[in-house]
């Protein structure tokens, strides 16, 4: 306002001038130190985000390693008991093989028990593929199921990630459009 007085009790347009110039250079001295303020604080809000980035991606990693261990822990633990599984019912057939062959040495002829012997092997034999065959399917199908199960929430991780990160990045729009003082930077800004 002691500008404005000054200009308007003037009577020479030398001091008038020399007030105006005065003025308009404070003003432009103004909207540069507001201009670099805004910098500096866009620059801090910057590596804030990038740090709080930073420690939920370290936090989504840790989680993510902490479920894979878990999930070749029961992997392991399913491999463990269908091998346990196999070995007692490899026992229980070895002697029930040697009840069959001492059964069939007591009622067969001697010239047909090599082929019933070799009918009740082949027999023990596909059951013996047949459950191998099955407990891979069931190991298989298990190992699976938990590496979508995996894929599914890391991907919900990764969207949950994005739309934060969005959300950031219009919040520090809106902040840079709210101090941005020309309407030209203004403009550029939502175009983003």
């Amino acid at each position: 306002m002691a500008l404005q007085e000054q200009i308007n009790n003037s009577s020479n347009e030398e001091d008038r001038q020399r007030i105006m110039d005065e003025l308009n250079n404070i003003d432009k001295q103004v909207k540069d130190q507001l201009s670099n303020q805004s910098k500096v604080q866009d620059s801090r809000l910057q590596a804030k985000l990038a740090a709080r980035r930073k420690k939920r991606e370290g936090a989504i990693e840790k989680e993510r390693k902490l479920k894979q261990d878990q999930l070749q822990e029961r992997i392991q633990r399913s491999i463990q008991n269908s091998q346990d599984y196999q070995l007692k019912k490899n026992e229980m057939t070895d002697e029930a093989l040697d009840k069959i062959v001492n059964d069939l040495k007591l009622n067969l002829p001697e010239q047909e028990i090599p082929a019933a012997l070799e009918k009740v092997i082949d027999e023990k034999h596909q059951g013996e593929l047949e459950d191998l065959l099955l407990k891979l399917y069931e190991q298989k199908a298990v190992e699976l199921k938990e590496e979508i199960l995996a894929m599914m929430e890391e991907k919900i991780g990764k969207q949950q990630e994005i739309r934060k990160q969005c959300k950031d990045r219009v919040k520090g729009i809106d902040a840079l459009i709210s101090r941005t003082i020309d309407d030209g930077e203004v403009e550029k800004l939502k175009a983003q």
